[in-house]
């Protein structure tokens, strides 16, 4: 989601992939932002969790009875091993990152939970690209209003750009 601002912008930043090939992929791409190989905890500490890597549609394993609508990624492409995620904070206090211009989150559905996690009297976060398909857009949406942003524009039922007043 961030290539072309790194590339053509000069931007830096910091990546969080959870999924091992895509990770692999990115640093080969000699990116110049900073990144990490593990995922955003769903809880408000460091937490271990089932990792489903589904190619672009990776996520962390909600449970054993759900069904896989991940069925059409290819057996290649597909494996499940267990990962380390750490909350939003915990990562940005040990990157020494006081404010971030763009948070671009796509994590399939945990989007809320993350959100949820984050303290927002200690962080500063300008703008939110976010993923909503796969979660309560009103819910999400509403949350972050009430952290005073507001949305910039709607990408169809995918994603939302939001802006802090």
């Amino acid at each position: 989601n961030t290539l072309y601002l790194e590339a053509k912008l000069g931007w830096t930043g910091l990546l969080i992939e959870p999924n091992k090939q895509a990770y692999e992929g990115l640093r080969q791409n000699n990116r110049k932002a900073s990144s990490l190989n593990a995922c955003l905890s769903p809880t408000s500490s460091p937490t271990k969790v089932v990792f489903d890597a589904a190619d672009v549609v990776g996520s962390i394993k909600r449970n054993t009875s759900e069904n896989d609508k991940k069925g059409w990624v290819p057996a290649a492409k597909r494996s499940q091993y267990e990962l380390q995620c750490y909350p939003l904070y915990d990562i940005l206090v040990a990157a020494s990152l006081t404010s971030i211009d763009l948070w671009s989150l796509d994590i399939e559905g945990f989007e809320e939970v993350v959100l949820d996690t984050v303290p927002w009297d200690k962080v500063d976060i300008n703008s939110i690209l976010i993923e909503v398909e796969h979660s309560d857009r009103k819910s999400i949406i509403a949350k972050l209003q009430a952290q005073g942003y507001r949305i910039h524009k709607e990408f169809g039922k995918q994603d939302v750009f939001l802006v802090k007043d």
